[in-house]
């Protein structure tokens, strides 16, 4: 480069660092907010996840509540709400909007649903759609079966009711044994 000045040549090697260190800012940026995405959607899924779980949690608190004051009090709503929780979570019933926690405590007060949503899908279903681990998997599918199983005997003790007081302590037993 004998024809150029040196001050040029040394011009042209600054600008090329600046413009490779430019490019390099905007690569870095670029990965940046791509990773920033990604920890978005995962927060996003984690809370979905967490959402989920605590649903299975919730609607084993809520049939234990709604059986005991069916057994309490003989209120045949109380016997249909049981089993409409069921069919929700087992996915036969469509899931109504703004399923949370107090859905329940609310629907009480007057026995009015909010709509369903249409989504007629069961709660591992619902789970595995949502990603969760093989591993988280297998832990709550063991919950819903335990769940499922108190929920058997729920229904057992409103038999017992229905049977009548006469032959209670006699059906208690038979539960018992």
């Amino acid at each position: 480069m004998k024809f150029l000045p040196s001050s040029l040549s040394h011009h042209n090697l600054l600008l090329g660092i600046s413009l490779t260190g430019f490019l390099c800012l905007v690569a870095t940026f670029f990965i940046y907010v791509d990773a920033e995405k990604n920890i978005g959607q995962a927060n996003i899924s984690r809370h979905q996840a967490i959402l989920l779980a605590d649903e299975l949690r919730q609607s084993s608190d809520d049939l234990t509540r709604m059986v005991r004051t069916y057994v309490a009090t003989g209120d045949l709503r109380y016997k249909r709400n049981f089993e409409e929780i069921l069919a929700i979570r087992n996915g036969i019933s469509a899931r109504p909007s703004e399923y949370h926690n107090i859905y329940w405590d609310l629907v009480l007060t007057d026995d009015v649903r909010p709509r369903p949503t249409g989504e007629v899908l069961p709660l591992l279903e619902k789970m595995r759609q949502t990603g969760f681990s093989v591993v988280e998997l297998e832990k709550l599918a063991e919950a819903k079966t335990q769940s499922d199983a108190l929920a058997r005997i729920e229904e057992r003790a409103m038999k017992l009711i229905e049977f009548g007081a006469d032959n209670y302590e006699a059906n208690r037993q038979s539960e018992v044994c």
